[in-house]
């Protein structure tokens, strides 16, 4: 870890110290309640660190864990001298950082810029909490946010897929299983994670932001998908809690008449 202190793992910098930082660092606009975030990509990777400068000021330097495990400098943020001279960092963020709309300033203004559809709006309100989204994601795949609502993971997920196209991130939190280089396969328009159990693989598509899955089991016979056990795969369940349960209390149950039958 870089040499410093994490905001987070400070005493000195707890509560309204660390939110005033925040403020006069450009990560929170106090006049509209936005806050800058660490999103999916960022999550046991992005370090936000309190650091003297060669003048001696405090500023936040931000840090990067890279694939060979060590943290690399983003960028450094210094404290204005005061909140009105903080520039809203906003479209600036890091790729790993999100908005978020905050408190009850966020709200109102997601509800009034989206008036076409208030009912939508209001109810998008009630999927963010505890989810790691904004108001405007929820809004943007409000149908597809509904099936698996209650589920934060399973709503990052979709966010990773839909809006940022990183496939092996969202399917890891949408499935609970580690996606990696080795058992991620895409083919056909096809995207399938290999062997999540001995023989079964999951398989998804995504047709017009419309997400489907299927369990393409051993020896082509133990197949689950909307239709049921058949010989083929069918990628045509729907994405929803209910489904995904559905789907690994079968494998389950398919795992231990593999085992009687040894």
């Amino acid at each position: 870890m870089p040499n410093g202190n994490l905001i987070c793992d400070s005493p000195k910098w707890s509560g309204g110290e660390a939110d005033r930082a925040a403020i006069k660092a450009g990560y929170v606009n106090p006049e509209t309640g936005e806050e800058i975030r660490v999103g999916a990509k960022g999550i046991d990777k992005a370090a936000y660190v309190l650091e003297k400068d060669a003048q001696g000021k405090t500023q936040i330097h931000e840090y990067f864990k890279g694939e060979d495990g060590s943290f690399k400098s983003q960028e450094v943020h210094g404290l204005a001298e005061n909140f009105k001279g903080a520039k809203f960092e906003g479209a600036d963020k890091e790729f790993y950082e999100y908005e978020h709309k905050g408190g009850a300033e966020g709200k109102i203004l997601h509800l009034m810029n989206h008036k076409n559809n208030l009912d939508q709006a209001a109810e998008s309100i009630k999927m963010v909490e505890g989810a790691n989204v904004s108001y405007d994601d929820a809004y943007e795949y409000f149908y597809q946010f509904k099936n698996v609502s209650g589920n934060p993971g399973r709503m990052e997920g979709i966010v990773e897929i839909l809006k940022h196209h990183d496939y092996k991130s969202g399917l890891s939190k949408i499935f609970g299983v580690a996606v990696t280089e080795k058992n991620f396969e895409v083919k056909g328009g096809v995207y399938r994670i290999k062997d999540f159990k001995p023989g079964f693989d999951y398989v998804v598509k995504i047709d017009g932001g419309e997400m489907k899955f299927g369990v393409d089991g051993p020896l082509g016979q133990w197949n689950w998908g909307a239709r049921g056990r058949t010989w083929r795969a069918y990628i045509d369940a729907d994405l929803t809690n209910e489904n995904l349960e559905k789907s690994k209390s079968e494998v389950e149950n398919m795992l231990k008449i593999f085992e009687k039958r040894r």
